[in-house]
This record gives C-alpha cells, structure tokens and sequence, in this order.
C-alpha cells in the first residue's frame, strides 16, 4: 500500500482509491456533506443485486485532530466518476481533471513499482528504484543467510504437499519470486497483507491456491501461499493473454522463426 504522509490519496490493499476527504476540499464543501451524499449513492447501488457499492465507495477511518477515528470513504475510479455525475459545470469539469490526474499519477508510481531500474528513463527516479532495489537485494541474502539453516526442514515441510511455490512457477518466466508477485499483483491476480499475498475476491474458492502452516523451525510456524496445478495453469494462462510466455515457448518460437 502507498500512503501519503496526510493518509489522503493512497494505493489501497485492493484498488487506487482517492479519499473523501481530499474529494469534499477539491469541490469545496463540508466533508460530512460529501459523506452524505456517498452514503445515499451507496444505499442506491445497493437495491441492485448485480452491482457492489465497494466496487465504488470503500468505507475507511482516519484518525481527527482528537485521536478518534472518524468515518470517510475511498473513492475508486468508478466511484470518482459517479460522484463527478452529480456535479456540473465549473466544479464538475475541475473535479474530473483533478482525479483523472491523480489516477494517472498512481498508474505511473504502480508501473515504476513493477518495473526494473534500467528501464527507468528519469534519472532520479532510476537512482531511487536502484537504491530500492539493492536494499531488497541485501535484504533477501540477509534473509536467505538467516534461514539456511531451516532450508532443509522447511523444504521438507513444503513438499508434504500438493503446493507448488511462487519462486518455482517465476523460474519459468526468469524472474525472481519477488518480481513475478509483483507482476501478478499488478494483473489484478494478488494483493500483500503484512507478508503474506492474498487472492482477490474474484479469484478466490476457485481452487487456484492452498493456504499451508508449516514450522521454518521445530518450534515456530509460518502460513504460506501454494500453488495448485489449477493455479499454475490459471496463471500461465492469464500471462500468456498478456503476451508473456514461458522461456520454453521463447525458445521454441525462436527455433519456429529460424525454420520458417
């Protein structure tokens, strides 16, 4: 998740949002009047069976000037243009470029996130992902330095069951655990909570994945997210609809073209 330091505009858990707060002083006026109004849009996608007002509006909190926690709602894109229907003129045509250029900007800061440094155009921006990167780097060996050790029984707990890891599946592709969940992520497949990635709501009871404790040590135990034979083929699938292919079909695409 990105957060601004005014908890204002942020990447949610599950979808870009924009928060009410930031919508009511865009258009000038009271946020509990901004609630108001979100809350009978909601009331209204709510009569409909087929549609989800969080497709929409996402109830949150943030904390006033008191400590308490008071209500808002995210905003999505979808909720954006609803809630701009409802304006006109000036305040609507303002409103509209203002959120379209936030959006644009969170696409941008996503599309930065999941892309390597080099390929980065903006030297300062390439600088700041390359940074990021080897303190991931160091990171990942300090990790891999520390758990060594537990590799083997933790490698034997893994392999009690029909699970396949991320890391095994990202071989394919050539990229490392860490950048194939980005991608899925970034395709709408996953989102991160704490260290865990969760499936979306629309691909979860679909039988792609299985949620396994198991002890990295005699004494502490872990949950883990593995693949099932489903789930590899949804996966594969879903990438190749995007135009990435294993690097067997790479290989054998490029014998095909050396024929033809």
């Amino acid at each position: 998740m990105v957060m601004r330091k005014n908890n204002i505009v942020n990447i949610n858990v599950e979808k870009e949002t924009i928060n009410s707060q930031l919508v009511a002083n865009e258009i000038g006026e009271r946020h509990t009047e901004t609630i108001r109004k979100i809350r009978t849009l909601v009331g209204y996608i709510e009569t409909d069976a087929k549609l989800r007002s969080s497709d929409y509006f996402i109830q949150s909190s943030y904390k006033g000037g008191n400590g308490q926690q008071r209500p808002c709602y995210l905003l999505t894109r979808l909720g954006c243009e609803m809630y701009v229907n409802k304006l006109s003129g000036k305040k609507g045509t303002l409103f509209t470029a203002f959120y379209v250029k936030k959006f644009h900007e969170m696409d941008e800061e996503l599309r930065l996130q999941n892309q390597d440094s080099y390929m980065i155009e903006d030297p300062v921006k390439r600088a700041e992902k390359w940074i990021a990167e080897q303190n991931e780097r160091k990171q990942l060996e300090a990790d891999n330095k520390k758990l060594k050790p537990k590799a083997k029984y933790y490698d034997h707990q893994l392999s009690l069951d029909d699970g396949i890891k991320t890391s095994v599946i990202a071989q394919n592709y050539s990229m490392s655990a860490v950048k194939f969940n980005r991608l899925l992520h970034s395709l709408g497949v996953q989102y991160k909570v704490g260290k865990n990635w969760l499936l979306y709501k629309k691909y979860q009871n679909h039988g792609y994945i299985i949620q396994r404790e198991f002890n990295y040590t005699e004494d502490k135990i872990a949950t883990t997210m593995l693949w099932t034979p489903k789930g590899k083929q949804f996966i594969y699938n879903l990438l190749k609809e995007n135009g990435i292919v294993t690097d067997n079909e790479k290989v054998s695409d490029n014998l095909q073209g050396v024929l033809d």
